[in-house]
């Protein structure tokens, strides 16, 4: 399984763009810049749709190089040379150094106090190791102030760079070393022990936790504050109040719309409810209804009365009916005066024609054919007919002239011109004669209907039409105006006012009852309400909208905390895959070498992006279980199992790994390090100097088996007062070969040979302790040079192969046991001792007993060069640069 194949195929297919984008970005960097952390932001932003700032979406899906090789360690290991200018660590001395030999294995020695603990714990805050300190103190008993620091001198492919360290600080580099300690052990044991090895393109989930926070962190800074504009009153209303309180992301702007639509005819309502309310409290509607009435019975039959006698006299046609009278008065005047012109002969007496001539004829006319010739037309003028008015004989001019004159009073044309005439006149004088009610008589009527109806109805405007037909007619001729004709219709008007009036005063009647009134009351309210909400209805919308916007952010701040939990589960999936396995196979191995037979069951934990390890025993904690050894045994085991399935060659270090331990684990421990220093660095600080016997004595068996054992160094750090990390570039005492051991006795008899005539009692003290020395080099170089080590003491195992090495000669014992007992006679504290009163050697005597040595030590190892030859250089450790 290729763990890079598998997470891009994962994010093609299931994956949204972005999240797959984000996929890309951290297999192709590792981690995001600043620049590509803003763009997967604005790609959230984007898909969501809450885009206000413009944000644009750029993404790309990963895909799979074929030449990427999976889990494969990309360059040569980190190699650590030295911690050095240290300051204010602990009560290590300021500029201290400590170095580490570039392979193999280095061993570096100190008892307790020495300062192993204040270096381990610097290397713990500057690697990585399950348990760090929260805080490393300065020197505690000088009261040192000032900044922590140090300088760490590392190789990087070859390259030797120096990083300045301070609590707290890291560096990616360093991170692939692994530093174990007791603490370090009981998180293993006591704790999800978390997987610090991801196989290649899985360490990109650990980038995802920081990410999706910060995601998180901008998308939620898009969330607008949806208030809902305060309504006034709306909780009198709960429908509405309802209603409003119901909006939510599904509504829609145009349902808000039409709910708070507001036409002209509810304002009209309002208006008209506002008044009704307002007049039924004040008393007013009770006032209108008693106007009204005056107006139904009175008022209105009286003013369509006078207008339609207006009308009558000046309709909207008068214009064209006058001018036809006077027409026809102008045409019968002609027909009349034709007919006079035909009569006019001269009649004996004047006034002939005149009205009391008309009379005196008429009257004459009804007595004769009332009495005088019943039955006759008038005039008779048979033969013997007389003169009704003179009662004489008719002569023959008389009966001319009575003829003449029936002619004329029987002529048609005077008739109906004296009728034309009298029409005309009849009309003018009835318009003359007409009274229009001036403003002031009507303008109250039409105020009153204006307040009761809302307008007049024209009533005004008609009798100011009806005026100006009256001046029309009264005005002079020479001035140039127009005639009103337009429309109207008195009764048209009359039903109109009276319908309205009536239905006004059905309405004020109910509107004066008490439920009507409540119910007007509500409706107001409502209809108000409605206004109010209407005019808020742009701020009602963009609330709406807010909660639209705060709902797409709020999908893409789930879809983040899904994106985390899906990044996790794959992360565990992988890891479940190809590392769980490995690390529980590898645990088994450990625990098989140490010899440990306990059931230790191990299951995967994965919380966000982070998988670990849970160690139990019969479902409980390993710490609530074992001995403090079988928790230190199982602990190391677990960390040797995991940098195994690291598939890397980085180094480890290790404080005291076999404290709490019998020797049968301090010899398993020491084989599996020295085993383990022939492929990586390690680095083991401890006080138990059996270990380091234990440690240099399974790398010889290496060598023996294999033909070629790992580097190794040793190194003492030593405490002087209150100071302590001071570090010395060999063995301790009992860790020193015989050549070491008399290098180190030189220098000390030149350290006391001042005091032996200044202060000879203290040099007889330095010089017995010296012998004491001396005495244990001797018999060290029994145990390593005489016998080969095939037998040596903190050892557990007999080196048998070195048999073959063995050469003594019988002087050997001789000069052995005189040098030892010159030894013991100058020494304290043996039984053969002198007392420290009596004169210790001179130093040049010391020198040369420690010459005796030296030259004793060469010519035993010069003896097993024959044999030493058919294991060729085995037996020489790897020589590699050291600091």
């Amino acid at each position: 399984m290729n763990s890079v194949k598998e997470i891009v195929e994962w994010a093609v297919t299931g994956l949204s763009d972005w999240e797959a984008d984000l996929v890309r970005r951290l297999l192709e960097n590792g981690t995001l810049t600043e620049d590509s952390t803003k763009q997967v932001i604005d790609n959230v932003i984007a898909s969501f749709g809450i885009n206000e700032g413009g944000e644009q979406k750029k993404c790309t899906a990963p895909f799979f190089k074929s030449e990427t090789v999976d889990d494969l360690p990309s360059s040569d290991p980190i190699k650590l040379c030295s911690v050095h200018a240290v300051e204010n660590v602990n009560a290590i001395y300021n500029g201290s150094t400590l170095p580490f030999s570039h392979s193999g294995i280095t061993l570096i020695y100190g008892e307790n106090g020495s300062g192993k603990s204040g270096y381990t714990r610097l290397l713990k805050n500057a690697c990585f190791a399950k348990h760090v300190e929260p805080e490393i103190l300065s020197n505690v008993y000088k009261n040192q102030k000032g900044p922590q620091g140090a300088k760490i001198s590392f190789l990087k492919n070859g390259e030797r760079l120096v990083w300045d360290w301070s609590p707290g600080k890291t560096l990616t580099d360093l991170s692939v070393i692994n530093v174990y300690d007791s603490d370090s052990g009981k998180i293993l044991l006591e704790k999800n022990n978390q997987v610090t090895y991801k196989p290649k393109g899985v360490e990109i989930f650990d980038e995802v936790a920081t990410i999706t926070e910060e995601i998180k962190r901008i998308v939620s800074g898009k969330l607008k504050v949806a208030k809902l504009p305060e309504i006034s009153e709306i909780e009198h209303s709960p429908l509405l109040h309802g209603w409003l309180k119901a909006i939510s992301d599904k509504t829609t702007p145009q349902s808000i719309r039409t709910k708070l639509s507001w036409a002209d005819e509810n304002q009209i309502e309002l208006d008209g409810l506002v008044v009704a309310i307002q007049e039924n409290e004040n008393g007013t509607s009770t006032k209108k209804l008693e106007k009204i009435t005056t107006l139904i019975e009175t008022r209105i039959p009286r003013v369509i009365l006078k207008l339609k006698s207006c009308l009558a006299v000046l309709s909207s046609q008068k214009v064209r009916e006058i001018s036809e009278l006077e027409s026809a008065v102008a045409t019968s005047k002609q027909a009349y005066d034709l007919a006079i012109a035909k009569l006019e002969i001269a009649e004996p007496l004047d006034g002939v024609h005149t009205e009391a001539w008309k009379l005196l004829f008429n009257a004459a006319k009804e007595f004769s054919e009332s009495h005088a010739y019943v039955g006759k037309d008038f005039p008779n003028i048979d033969d013997g007919a007389l003169c009704v008015l003179c009662m004489q004989p008719l002569e023959h001019e008389a009966e001319e002239r009575l003829s003449r004159f029936e002619s004329y009073i029987i002529d048609k044309s005077k008739t109906i011109y004296e009728k034309k005439l009298e029409n005309l006149q009849a009309v003018k004088k009835a318009i003359k004669d007409l009274v229009v009610p001036d403003q002031e008589s009507y303008e109250p009527l039409c105020n009153d209907l204006i307040e009761i109806l809302g307008n007049d109805h024209k009533v005004r405007s008609i009798f100011k039409i009806i005026k100006s037909r009256k001046d029309y007619f009264e005005l002079p001729d020479d001035q140039n105006h127009t005639y009103p004709s337009d429309l109207v219709d008195a009764d048209f008007l009359a039903q109109t006012l009276m319908k309205l009036l009536e239905q006004k005063k059905q309405d004020l009647l109910q509107t004066i009852t008490p439920e009507i009134h409540k119910n007007n009351v509500t409706r107001r309210t409502e209809l108000q309400l409605n206004h109010n909400l209407n005019k808020s209805q742009d701020l009602i919308i963009e609330y709406q909208q807010s909660l639209v916007f705060n709902k797409k952010v709020s999908d893409a701040l789930n879809a983040i905390r899904s994106t985390k939990q899906k990044f996790s589960t794959k992360a565990k999936a992988i890891i479940s895959q190809l590392v769980t396995p490995d690390f529980i196979e590898n645990f088994k191995a450990e625990l098989e070498f140490m010899g440990v037979s306990l059931d230790v069951k191990i299951s995967p934990v994965v919380r966000d992006s982070d998988t670990s390890h849970s160690f139990s025993i019969a479902t409980k904690r390993p710490g609530k279980i074992l001995s403090e050894g079988e928790q230190k045994v199982i602990s190391l085991s677990a960390f040797l199992a995991e940098i195994k399935t690291f598939r890397n060659d980085a180094p480890i270090i290790l404080d005291d790994p076999v404290s709490s331990l019998d020797h049968i684990y301090r010899e398993k421990i020491a084989e599996r390090l020295a085993k383990e220093a022939l492929t990586r660095q390690v680095i083991t600080f401890t006080h138990d100097l059996s270990l380091i016997m234990e440690i240099e004595g399974k790398c010889d068996d290496i060598a023996l088996s294999l033909g070629k054992g790992p580097a190794r160094s040793t190194f003492t750090i030593r405490r002087n007062g209150t100071d302590s990390g001071i570090c010395y570039s060999k063995a301790p005492w009992r860790g020193m070969s015989t050549a070491q051991r008399a290098q180190h006795l030189d220098e000390d008899v030149h350290t006391i040979k001042v005091l032996y005539d200044s202060d000879v009692d203290n040099y007889n003290q330095r010089a017995a302790l010296l012998y004491c020395l001396l005495r244990e080099a001797w018999e060290s170089l029994i145990e390593q040079d005489l016998f080969c080590q095939i037998v040596t003491r903190g050892r557990n195992s007999v080196q048998t192969l070195r048999l073959d090495q063995l050469s003594i000669e019988p002087t050997d014992a001789n000069i052995i046991t005189q040098q030892m007992t010159k030894a013991s006679n100058w020494m304290f504290g043996h039984d053969k001792s002198r007392a420290l009163t009596e004169n210790r050697p001179a130093p040049a005597e010391v020198l040369e007993d420690i010459a005796k040595l030296r030259a004793f030590s060469k010519e035993v190892i010069a003896r097993r060069k024959p044999a030493e030859k058919e294991f060729g250089d085995q037996f020489k450790p790897p020589m590699c640069e050291v600091g």
